[in-house]
């Protein structure tokens, strides 16, 4: 104990316990799980985005539907020339909306092997887009636009820029699988 305090509290040498603590032993790298590549590559994404604007396109035709069936059944002093319009238009709408709920939901699924589904919705969107120009000229007449009317105009031209989308979209995807990528 005497050698204690003769020695120099500058002189002791401090020792931390980590430097002495055993090693841990070093960790193999566990493989990392990797997200399978999309079989479609780059275009994934954007067929997530082309299926969505696809079923919102169907929502707003399924709208635009309604609205103009309302707006006929309101109009009963015209008759039924009206009524019959609406069911032909209705059962082009019924072609869009089918084709375009098939498109959406493979795009979804296997956005791969879509390019058939993809264009036939395109297709269907064309259709239904130049028909409802063709209506719209029609009801130019008309003294005062409806808001069947005004959404008619503006489901088209949603319809015409999706469409345009999907015919680029539907190429692309027909390129690359003809290319074997």
């Amino acid at each position: 104990m005497a050698m204690e305090s003769r020695q120099d509290p500058s002189e002791r040498k401090l020792v931390y316990l980590h430097e002495r603590a055993a090693r841990p032993r070093l960790r193999r790298p566990t493989p990392e799980h990797k997200a399978a590549p999309a079989s479609v590559g780059d275009l994934a994404g954007e067929a997530n985005w082309l299926a969505r604007a696809l079923l919102a396109v169907v929502l707003g035709v399924v709208a635009a539907g309604l609205l103009r069936a309302s707006a006929a059944s309101a109009s009963a002093p015209r008759g039924s020339e009206d009524l019959q319009a609406v069911s032909v238009v209705l059962v082009a709408s019924l072609f869009a909306i089918a084709c375009c709920g098939a498109a959406a939901w493979r795009l979804l699924r296997a956005p791969a092997g879509s390019s058939v589904h993809v264009a036939f919705a395109a297709g269907a969107l064309s259709l239904q887009s130049v028909a409802g120009v063709a209506r719209v000229l029609s009801d130019a007449a008309a003294p005062e636009p409806t808001l069947a009317h005004r959404f008619d105009v503006l489901a088209i031209g949603a319809g015409l820029a999706v469409a345009a989308w999907a015919t680029s979209f539907a190429f692309r995807l027909l390129r690359r699988d003809s290319s074997g990528d």
